[in-house]
């Protein structure tokens, strides 16, 4: 943050502080990935909006997913129809969870039809992590694997 503030090319805060929208952090990648994974688990609150910019990124989720599970990220997105896809339906839940996006932001990102489809697999997932040890036991793999990059 110091680097940043005292570089002597400075129209890019200049630029930044005349516009009408601020980013919550300002900063190269690498400050922005660092504030994120020291702060996310203990600021993330649904009554601030802001807030959910701490969150990992999408690609960190499916990454974290595809590693867990042994798959190619590029897996997760694919439709198996009548098949349990539980890597796909871990990945969907836990950008839900953790991230807040949007139902049909989801749907997009992992080709499924609609917002509708998104709410099932959440919904059975759900049910499945308050009955089965073994799949709530991963389930917290992951997101132990995800907050500690966060930490």
């Amino acid at each position: 943050y110091r680097q940043l503030m005292e570089e002597k090319e400075q129209k890019q805060i200049i630029d930044l502080f005349e516009g009408k929208k601020w980013p919550v952090f300002l900063g190269d990648e690498r400050f922005v990935d660092w504030v994120k994974k020291r702060f996310y688990e203990r600021k993330l609150d649904p009554e601030t909006p802001g807030s959910a910019q701490l969150s990992p990124g999408l690609r960190e989720i499916k990454t974290a997913v595809g590693s867990y599970y042994g798959v190619q990220v590029t897996d997760l997105g694919r439709l198996r129809r009548g098949k349990d896809n539980e890597p796909r339906d871990m990945a969907i839940y836990l950008t839900r969870i953790l991230r807040r996006d949007a139902l049909s932001d989801i749907a997009g990102e992992f080709g499924l039809k609609g917002y509708s489809s998104v709410s099932s697999v959440i919904r059975r997932v759900e049910n499945r992590l308050q009955r089965d040890r073994r799949l709530k036991g991963r389930y917290e793999d992951i997101l132990c694997s995800i907050t500690k990059g966060q930490t």
